[in-house]
């Protein structure tokens, strides 16, 4: 094969592969995070919640007609495009600022298999999609794309609109600022020798700009003709100032990761960030820095000025912006599931870490024979095989049923008209698939408690349950009365309704109310006389067990399917505390040995 052939193959070579290995792997079930979310709303449309992600959600929505085994599978598919649309991106933006092909193939080919970009390409999620949008921007904004003048107005332009489009998908795409409004800056500079030629550059970018933001038309146009109660709505941005609040995702705190109040952990978090780019580039950091002073060293000898490379300069500093810096701010704690919350945004700066990962490689190869250039070919398609083979059984664990299988179990054991009070993001999630995108149980209503600050929330609960939810007493700084999940829980027990728990929502509020295990739920009632005996329990749970569908084995537990898990074994604990009460020790120490057979690993 020719030198340009084998060029070629690499450039379309390393993407086509990605997209096979995406398509092959890609989830047929709900997995944790805003997973569900974005299946029921990408099947059923909808409004997620802030910031609204409509680029992404508009396209799920485009290939709602897509064959697949599930909805869950369908928005997999439609994502692991995108995700081998991102590989292809990255390594043209890796070329266009001065990688070999050689070089940005391995580079590109190492983060496609890197765990996190694997995992993130082969289920409903939008950081693919914001890696490709990031990508194109790094790309359009390099300088050795294109003529120096002429094409800068259309550059302008270009940026605009990239920026605009990642906009409408994931506001992590600002961490790229110092590259992006410096490209710009740049463009309009060489526009031209006159204001006039400036001035139009800088009106196309702006003009770009909007149009990359007309998604948001799409939620605007969603909330207004979804009635209140209906659908799969987070609030209702039906009018500007409503789609400015959900923009600037005021209901978690615009400049917050989440609604926690948790201070940020600098310290650990940057811990576990360092780890991910050791371990999911395979110790690319030393390479980028061997590949770097072999740069400098080159650079002084050929006496070429630092100033030369202040470009080189900003896609560094939007690394250190979308990494380092980003990643101190995080105000959830560093351990547990939270850090499959926040390992997600470690995917736009591991992107990011290829690119440079692809300079360095090329800055290595330059040090060699060309004859020789073929042992990097060589060299790196080993690493590539290597961390995919380990990341293929993380991939494999991660895809697991149990969340649907949970859904469904609950789903099964909630008895008619139940309102169901969930915990946690991925629960709700999954509930919302059930309803919106499967039409299963309409009678069942999913609630929150934790979403009650807000002022859509109550009312979207009150239509579904078709009798008003009366709000608690006015707070300092809340502009409506706010109603606790203490509250509510009383109005939905006198109400005649069948209430359950997925878990309790703060410690010691389990005195307050009694309850009693149903599958993997918590029934509460008014009185302790409606609790039913521990050997009628014990009946009715061996029963529905069942007929449960459960995972053989229990997942690892640091996964997302853990705390799942974990409801069942709850039941089992629960059951044998009642009936210890009771004397009765020895179906107590087998509800206590049934338990371990679903803890986690």
């Amino acid at each position: 094969m020719t030198s340009v052939g084998a060029d070629r193959a690499l450039r379309f070579g390393v993407p086509l592969a990605g997209g096979i290995l995406y398509t092959l792997t890609a989830s047929r079930f709900v997995l944790g995070g805003d997973n569900g979310e974005l299946v029921a709303i990408g099947t059923a449309g909808g409004v997620p919640h802030p910031s609204g992600y409509p680029l992404y959600v508009l396209l799920l929505r485009a290939f709602s007609w897509l064959p697949a085994t599930s909805p869950a599978h369908r928005t997999a598919l439609v994502t692991a495009v995108i995700a081998a649309a991102s590989v292809a991106a990255l390594a043209w933006a890796a070329r266009a600022w001065g990688a070999g092909v050689v070089s940005a193939a391995i580079a590109a080919a190492l983060y496609a298999v890197s765990p996190l970009a694997w995992s993130l390409g082969t289920h409903a999620e939008v950081f693919a999609l914001n890696v490709l949008l990031a990508m194109i921007l790094v790309g359009v904004s390099s300088p050795a794309l294109g003529p120096p003048r002429g094409s800068e107005t259309l550059r302008a332009g270009l940026l605009g609109l990239v920026a605009g489009l990642g906009l409408s998908n994931h506001h992590s795409i600002v961490l790229l600022a110092p590259l992006g409004l410096f490209a710009l800056v740049r463009a309009i500079a060489r526009a031209g020798p006159s204001g006039k030629e400036r001035a139009r550059a800088f009106a196309l970018s702006i003009t770009g700009l909007l149009l990359g933001l007309l998604p948001y038309v799409y939620l605007v146009a969603v909330a207004r003709s979804t009635p209140e109660g209906d659908g799969c709505m987070w609030g209702a941005p039906g009018d500007l100032q409503r789609l400015v609040a959900h923009f600037l995702r005021r209901d978690y705190g615009t400049f917050s990761l989440s609604t926690a109040d948790a201070a940020p952990e600098p310290l650990p978090h940057l811990a576990v960030f360092g780890k991910r780019l050791f371990v999911d580039l395979l110790g690319a950091g030393a390479v980028i820095l061997f590949g770097a002073s072999t740069a400098l060293r080159a650079r002084e000898k050929s006496k070429t000025p630092l100033r030369a490379h202040a470009d080189l300069a900003t896609l560094v500093a939007s690394f250190l912006l979308a990494g380092p810096i980003f990643v101190t701010r995080f105000n959830l704690p560093a351990r547990g599931v939270w850090l499959l919350v926040t390992g997600r945004f470690h995917l736009l700066p591991l992107a990011l870490a290829a690119v440079l990962l692809a300079l360095a490689l090329h800055s290595i190869a330059q040090t060699f024979a060309a004859d020789r250039r073929s042992l990097i070919l060589a060299a790196g398609a080993l690493f590539v095989v290597v961390r995919g083979g380990l990341s293929a059984p993380e991939i494999l664990a991660e895809h697991r049923p149990t969340l649907d299988h949970w859904t469904k179990n609950a789903l099964r054991a909630a008895p008619p008209n139940a309102v169901i009070l969930v915990t946690s993001d991925e629960q709700g999630s999954a509930f919302m698939v059930a309803r919106c995108a499967l039409r299963e149980r309409p009678d069942v209503v999913v609630v929150a408690p934790r979403l009650l600050f807000t002022a859509w929330h109550p009312r979207q609960v009150s239509a579904r349950l078709g009798f008003p939810i009366v709000r608690g007493v006015t707070v300092p700084g809340s502009a409506e009365p706010v109603l606790s999940a203490r509250e509510l829980m009383e109005q939905l027990v006198t109400s005649g309704r069948p209430v359950l728990l997925t878990d309790w929502f703060t410690k010691g509020q389990e005195k307050s109310f009694p309850s009693y295990p149903v599958g993997p739920l918590l029934r509460i009632v008014k009185t302790r006389g409606e609790v039913p005996a521990p050997a009628e329990l014990l009946e009715t749970n061996e029963r529905l067990f069942a007929s449960f569908e459960i995972d053989p084995e229990p997942p690892p537990r640091a996964s997302w399917a853990a705390p799942r898990s974990t409801d069942y074994a709850r039941t089992w604990l629960t059951l044998a505390a009642m009936l210890e009460a009771k004397g009765d020790v020895e179906h107590a120490q087998q509800c206590r040995l049934r338990s371990v057979e679903y803890m986690p690993r």
